[in-house]
């Protein structure tokens, strides 16, 4: 899960397991200090076929933020690498996560690790969140997915996921 500092990362993870698994709050500095990554199970909606849900392995790593309080946009940019070049053998979707003002040196650090990632040879293994969304109308988000997407450079094509997410829920 990767994005900048304060937008919900470690929360959406709590989400995921329906458990406390990583520290969370408002602070003037960034919460995550470490890289960490959670093993465990969740629920997966069944396909289109059947809507039984599944209990599915996965690991997640929750990132230091993009433009962290204390740390450079490069060393966090190595301390991902380094974590996820040494701990992890296949990733099978990455998760970019903002909300509120998308900065530009959040969308250059983010477009970093698109490439690094490989963006546009594994476009369907991204999934792009704007988080926080729960204060805006329709309209709003709909402008808010086409802005995170403009300045990332993910077009909106088919098998890219974008989703909007509010505190009570996917939007």
């Amino acid at each position: 899960v990767l994005g900048p500092t304060g937008c919900g990362k470690s929360t959406l993870i709590n989400l995921m397991f329906n458990a406390t698994i990583n520290e969370t709050g408002s602070s003037p500095l960034s919460v995550t200090r470490e890289l960490q990554i959670t093993k465990g199970y969740i629920n997966i909606c069944g396909n289109s076929t059947n809507n039984i849900p599944q209990k599915v392995k996965v690991n997640v790593i929750d990132t230091l933020g993009f433009c962290d309080s204390i740390f450079t946009a490069e060393q966090v940019l190595t301390m991902i690498k380094t974590t996820v070049k040494i701990n992890v053998a296949h990733i099978d979707k990455v998760v970019i996560i903002c909300s509120g003002r998308i900065e530009g040196e959040h969308a250059k650090a983010i477009k970093q690790f698109m490439s690094w990632l490989q963006y546009e040879k594994y476009k369907t293994n991204f999934v792009f969140i704007y988080n926080k969304a729960e204060c805006m109308n329709p309209g709003e988000k709909t402008q808010a997915i086409l802005h995170m997407s403009e300045m990332l450079g993910a077009s909106q094509t088919e098998g890219i996921t974008f989703q909007m997410f509010s505190g009570d829920g996917i939007a």
